[in-house]
């Protein structure tokens, strides 16, 4: 299993690089933008009105590719831990796959944990890389950064004044729900994957992205129901009561999705298992 996930490691690593590499410059450039677009009529006021527009085009269109590439770059991650599986289990690739001494288990397990970890990996990266052009954004609106700081810092202590020993709580379960969702996330893809290739003789990975979307929506329209309803719960509730509702209904989310996580990798095993058809 070692050789699966280093392989597994290797194949998203030689595309993850150059991704982050591309998401990091377009950082780099949707600051730029930013700062010409909130303090270009100081810096540039000479600049004939036809350059002016042209340039002023040039900064809102590096704000946009900025945000667009950051969302590619986590799409893109997602879809080659997708492909990959696809790959390793429903192409030629397949035969191979399955003529090593492993058990479907083992690699089902090792895709699983090298999926998530670079799903955690790109997810973090592209916060921060979002969040270094959100902070520039305020960085170069604000008049006074000290005085954003100071307010930050002031949100911080009101959110933890006012939650008391629900805010540690708060930012735990918060963390846990999204390490189970990108969990959820990934095995959902891959068991959509398995079904798709066993319903289809022909376009399995299409028809393996129509079955995650059924299920996600399937699922979307449950939780939407059921979280509707929580919340009207919390809203009419008291500052302690709806700290605790919010937190419940938190660690339900966490159970569930952990839940039917589990059931679903289960599932895709024994699919693995009993109706895996390579031809």
């Amino acid at each position: 299993m070692r050789n699966l996930l280093k392989y597994d490691f290797k194949y998203t690593w030689r595309i993850w690089w150059p991704t982050l590499l591309i998401a990091a410059f377009s950082t780099l450039i949707g600051v730029l933008s930013i700062k010409r677009t909130i303090l270009g009529d100081q810096s540039d006021t000479l600049l004939p009105t036809a350059t002016k527009g042209i340039v002023d085009g040039l900064s809102v269109a590096g704000i946009i590719a900025f945000v667009l590439v950051i969302i590619a770059y986590v799409l893109i991650i997602e879809l080659v831990v997708q492909y990959r599986y696809y790959k390793n289990m429903f192409t030629d690739e397949g035969y191979l796959t399955f003529t090593l001494p492993v058990t479907e288990n083992q690699v089902l397990l090792s895709k699983s944990i090298s999926g998530f970890v670079w799903y955690v990996i790109t997810a973090c990266t592209a916060a921060a890389l979002g969040l270094t052009g959100g902070l520039a954004a305020v960085r170069y609106f604000s008049n006074n950064w000290e005085e954003f700081k100071e307010g930050m810092k002031e949100v911080v202590n009101i959110f933890f004044t006012e939650n008391g020993d629900y805010a540690v709580i708060f930012i735990v379960e918060a963390i846990v729900l999204l390490l189970v969702g990108c969990i959820f996330n990934l095995e959902l893809g891959y068991i959509s994957i398995t079904i798709g290739s066993i319903i289809a003789k022909k376009n399995k990975l299409l028809a393996g992205i129509g079955v995650y979307f059924v299920i996600c929506t399937a699922f979307s329209i449950f939780s939407s129901i059921f979280g509707g309803k929580q919340l009207l719960d919390i809203y009419s509730a008291d500052i302690m009561q709806a700290n605790h509702a919010i937190s419940t209904l938190l660690i339900v989310m966490i159970a569930v999705l952990a839940v039917v996580a589990a059931i679903v990798y289960v599932l895709n095993l024994l699919l693995l298992k009993k109706k895996l058809n390579l031809a």
